[in-house]
């Protein structure tokens, strides 16, 4: 029985699964759509695996392939063929007989492997919204599936005015089409708690992880196009490292930052903490702020002096505000 086990990126083969076939006297064939290799017909097969990929099940405008295989998809199972999917495969084979599919949160396991992009922002800080969010979405347009970027709505001052309901129409009305999250709070505490274990210094801040979660570069500010694209493009042609063979140490935390009363003054390049009265919103009814010692400017392809090469990155910690942040 030939079975057809379709395979969406280099990295996501059959695996176990091609022996399993073997074994069951099956005659497995990959077919290598991210190389342009042509979809088999149902009539030609005995039997359909669809693989995984990290592209969404309905990503039709950036995989077009993705329309011939639902159909085929279909077509096979209307013949009474065994059809198993996985992953995306499982999510194709929902989407080909009817089923609703939609995007969910982002998961810790789908970032495995990836490089990622963190942009911490305010929906009132001006130099995100000018600034640190039209530069993730151009990362995301840019880069594609070769980066994940992920937006982080970190509110250490305004609480009231920042809910996750404004938050959502921001978004909407902003067209962010990447996921964003909601940054949590302990308890009382004003500051966020993924903003605190980044060592954050205000927003906009962008975060630099590359294949095997380590914190590549680390910048409070506005960062430089060409810079910030030169950075994000070596990081993805590097290749993840081996996984190791022996059992990982657990990961050390960043400490976190200590703010009495989370006050914040707001600069050309985004919003600072400080300990001043001076507050984000006093910008537009004074005109320019004063500046701020230490706003960091520039970025380099390199790490950032505060952050070890070595030390893996943070687990961020917070919430969605909806199954689809776009």
């Amino acid at each position: 029985m030939r079975v057809a086990v379709l395979q969406h990126v280099s990295f996501e083969g059959p695996a176990l699964i091609a022996p399993a076939v073997t074994a069951a006297g099956g005659s497995p064939r990959v077919v290598r759509l991210d190389l342009g290799e042509p979809l088999p017909s149902a009539a030609e097969i005995g039997a359909l695996v669809v693989l995984g990929g990290p592209m969404g099940a309905l990503d039709d405008h950036k995989h077009p392939h993705l329309v011939r295989e639902r159909a085929l998809i279909a077509e096979s199972v209307d013949r009474g063929l065994p059809v198993l999917g996985v992953c995306l495969g499982a999510q194709l084979l929902a989407a080909a007989l009817g089923a609703e599919v939609r995007r969910g949160p982002v998961v810790e396991a789908s970032l495995r492997g990836r490089v990622v992009v963190i942009e911490a922002f305010q929906m009132l800080c001006p130099g995100c919204v000018s600034q640190g969010l039209p530069q993730a979405s151009k990362l995301a347009r840019v880069f594609g599936d070769d980066l994940r970027v992920i937006g982080l709505h970190s509110v250490f001052e305004h609480h009231a005015a920042m809910t996750p309901v404004s938050l959502e129409a921001f978004l909407h009305e902003y067209r962010i089409s990447f996921p964003v999250g909601v940054d949590a709070h302990a308890g009382d505490d004003p500051t966020p708690v993924t903003f605190a274990r980044y060592g954050m210094r205000g927003t906009p801040t962008t975060i630099l992880i590359d294949r095997d979660g380590v914190v590549r570069a680390h910048h409070f500010g506005a960062v430089d196009d060409m810079a910030l694209g030169a950075a994000v493009a070596g990081l993805v042609a590097a290749p993840a490292s081996p996984l190791p063979s022996s059992q990982p140490s657990s990961q050390p935390s960043s400490p976190p930052i200590v703010v009495a009363e989370s006050e914040a003054v707001c600069t050309v390049d985004g919003v600072h903490l400080t300990s001043t009265r001076q507050h984000c919103m006093a910008r537009f009814r004074r005109g320019p702020p004063a500046e701020v010692p230490g706003t960091a400017t520039g970025m380099t392809a390199g790490l950032s002096p505060d952050y070890d090469r070595d030390r893996p990155a943070p687990v961020p910690a917070g919430r969605s505000p909806g199954e689809d942040a776009g």
